[in-house]
């Protein structure tokens, strides 16, 4: 079961042993092992003299290699999708979003464990009442309270959806990254990966990761392509392999994500250094 709070990356060691406790051992009790990163704030003399304190053991993630908590990793990587297909432009709403994310991972399948986490915590899954019903069919002679329930109805099964193609897209990056790189012919239609790729919104972890589908115009080498970009994207349309991926559309009636807003990018000001391929030195040595 996961708990989603908004915070920001100046959160103190205090604080953070405060969001613990009032969120996580007043509802579960005090965890026996708490899994973390390596930010300052887990590292700090008060988390670890707090958890010596409960009685619960810290475990860190190994330096550059967060991937030593999968589970939280993963969570994440599906939270942060939903975040970016539901936030507005300027995100300045995502806070507002994370109870919904919360409920609906906590009551949805994981076929890990083969029940929800509700159900796995608790015993029961949580009762969603008219949640599962179409939104058109909501009726009320109080305009706002049919208007509240049916935008909350609409996210709750625009979330479902968006969680389960998360999940999805995760296994097939990680089925796809265990198999060799992926050849591309003309016509192919991909994703662009925006690592190099510098917008205007304001958080880079919640902007889109991938932009696209556009076509594979022109092949330079085995691992190097030309894409066929709009005039409007100020962006080089030569890529490498690596920051590619194949786009495969839907054929399921109802599930195609929203369509994110016009992405405005900042002019392209330069290359992106992906090798070095020789040195040569100067003087003595």
């Amino acid at each position: 079961m996961i708990h989603l709070l908004p915070t920001n990356e100046s959160i103190t060691a205090a604080e953070t042993a405060k969001l613990v406790f009032n969120h996580v051992v007043c509802k579960h009790g005090v965890p026996k092992t708490i899994i973390t990163d390596r930010g300052p704030q887990f590292k700090s003399h008060l988390w670890k003299e707090l958890l010596r304190i409960l009685g619960s053991k810290a475990s860190l993630s190994t330096s550059y290699h967060p991937q030593t908590d999968g589970q939280s990793e993963r969570t994440n990587q599906e939270i942060e999708q939903y975040l970016r297909t539901f936030s507005s432009y300027n995100q300045n709403n995502w806070a507002s979003l994370l109870p919904q994310a919360e409920f609906c991972h906590n009551n949805s399948i994981h076929r890990a464990i083969g029940m929800s986490p509700f159900f796995a915590v608790t015993g029961q899954d949580a009762i969603i009442g008219t949640l599962e019903e179409p939104a058109e069919c909501i009726k009320s002679s109080v305009p706002d309270a049919g208007s509240i329930t049916e935008r909350f109805k609409t996210i709750h099964q625009q979330l479902n959806q968006q969680l389960e193609t998360a999940r999805k897209a995760t296994k097939y990056d990680a089925d796809k990254r265990r198999k060799e790189g992926t050849a591309y012919k003309i016509g192919d239609e991909v994703m662009i990966s925006t690592k190099n790729v510098r917008t205007d919104r304001p958080t880079k972890k919640l902007d889109y990761r991938w932009i696209g589908p556009y076509y594979i115009k022109r092949l330079i080498n085995p691992v190097t392509y030309e894409v066929e970009l709009p005039k409007n994207l100020k962006i080089h349309p030569v890529f490498h392999a690596s920051l590619l991926k194949s786009y495969h559309r839907s054929t399921e009636s109802g599930h195609q994500l929203p369509k994110p807003p016009p992405l405005r990018v900042l002019d392209d000001d330069g290359y992106v250094i992906e090798d070095i391929v020789d040195v040569r030195k100067k003087g003595r040595g």
